[in-house]
């Protein structure tokens, strides 16, 4: 199966989370300190203490074989040094289904929220060898609130 990469837009990720480009968040130029609050907010059901954790990952092929999703957990990601390719499905099926899985570029510097159950995982370096940039999650949520398959079908991602 091939999935193509989407451009992100409100309205073709609204079933999956939200996302922040910092280009677009900083309307107000003319002013010379400007404070945009609460851009992405995640819903850490379990706990109110969120943290900020560093993913670093290289080129690899464009294939989905691996995908997660947490049950009480938002998940937000981002600040990645370079443009990036994520993939999410929908949520609500406890074994994915291939046919509902879609893929967004990211472009550098933004941020996505994948809502609850919404299965996701490490995105795709984009440009360049390398990405690095930020997971926020509540402490130890890949160790309580994290379903990993390994698919049976590769979804192979069309850029």
């Amino acid at each position: 199966m091939i999935i193509k990469t989407l451009t992100l837009s409100e309205e073709a990720f609204a079933p999956y989370g939200s996302y922040m480009l910092l280009e677009d968040s900083d309307k107000d130029k003319a002013s010379q300190i400007s404070f945009y609050p609460e851009k992405v907010v995640g819903l850490f059901e379990f706990s109110n203490m969120p943290s900020v954790s560093v993913l670093a990952f290289s080129k690899r092929d464009f294939v989905i074989d691996v995908t997660e999703r947490h049950e009480h957990t938002e998940e937000v990601f981002g600040g990645f040094t370079t443009d990036t390719i994520f993939h999410v499905a929908a949520a609500g099926s406890t074994v994915p289904d291939p046919s509902q899985f879609k893929a967004f570029l990211l472009p550098k510097g933004g941020y996505v929220r994948v809502k609850r159950n919404v299965w996701h995982h490490v995105p795709f370096v984009a440009a360049g060898e390398r990405a690095v940039g930020v997971v926020i999650l509540p402490p130890f949520t890949y160790t309580h609130d994290c379903i990993v398959v390994n698919l049976d079908e590769k979804i192979q991602i069309e850029v």
